[in-house]
């Protein structure tokens, strides 16, 4: 399915605005092959957000227990005002990972969630000499649905 270029005027500028390119570096950005289909796509990552709740967790140092959860709106950066407070490094990687899943799938025009959207920390538990384990799950919400989500606590 061909999509048809978005205009460019006010989201190049605003591209510009949030990433503080020069004009030569946005003329640059511009050129890219995927930059039209990711403009494109912009509003459809707006009306988005990707909350990653704690499932499961089992002898963590870090505390993390199940109901702890990270808010990312806009598909974007992570809310750190309305997440959880703490955050073990070793939780970042498979939201990492989930995230450029769930922003590439927005890109070609997909359902954003994929079939797995299920991820662990990096540790490997009690049974593998390890510490803990976590299990994180994305979900998608509408912001609405996010400031619903919020008001619950």
């Amino acid at each position: 399915m061909k999509q048809a270029p978005p205009s460019t005027n006010g989201i190049t500028a605003m591209v510009s605005e949030l990433t503080g390119f020069s004009d030569s570096e946005m003329a640059r950005f511009m050129k890219q092959p995927r930059t039209r289909k990711i403009l494109g796509r912009l509003e459809a990552i707006g009306r988005i957000a990707v909350i990653f709740e704690v499932s499961r967790s089992h002898g963590c140092v870090a505390g993390h227990k199940a109901g702890d959860f990270y808010l990312f709106p806009n598909g974007g950066a992570m809310d750190l005002k309305n997440s959880t407070p703490r955050l073990c490094p070793f939780l970042m990687p498979p939201m990492t990972r989930m995230m450029w899943i769930l922003q590439e799938r927005v890109w070609e025009g997909l359902d954003p969630l994929p079939l797995y959207a299920a991820g662990h920390c990096d540790d490997v538990g009690l049974d593998c000499n390890g510490w803990g384990r976590v299990i994180i799950e994305a979900r998608i919400m509408t912001p609405e649905e996010a400031a619903d989500r919020l008001k619950q606590g």
